[in-house]
């Protein structure tokens, strides 16, 4: 999925803006900006940038992230 994200924004910046663990939970405050150079998901480039702001939660298990 990676892949077809840095093909179409071959400029994608992910920067972390929080993070908070507890027990085995940990909750992140991402943003992901990048500019549209290529095709995405059969939309073709547009040269457009984008902003999305996310929330992620992942529960860790022996090591490995099990739930997200």
């Amino acid at each position: 999925m990676m892949n077809m994200f840095y093909s179409a924004f071959p400029d994608l910046k992910v920067t972390v803006n929080q993070l908070v663990a507890e027990r085995d939970l940990v909750v992140g405050h991402m943003t992901t900006e990048g500019t549209q150079t290529g095709e995405f998901m059969g939309i073709p480039a547009s040269g457009k940038k984008i902003s999305i702001t996310e929330m992620n939660m992942v529960r860790i298990s022996n090591g490995k992230a099990v739930e997200h």
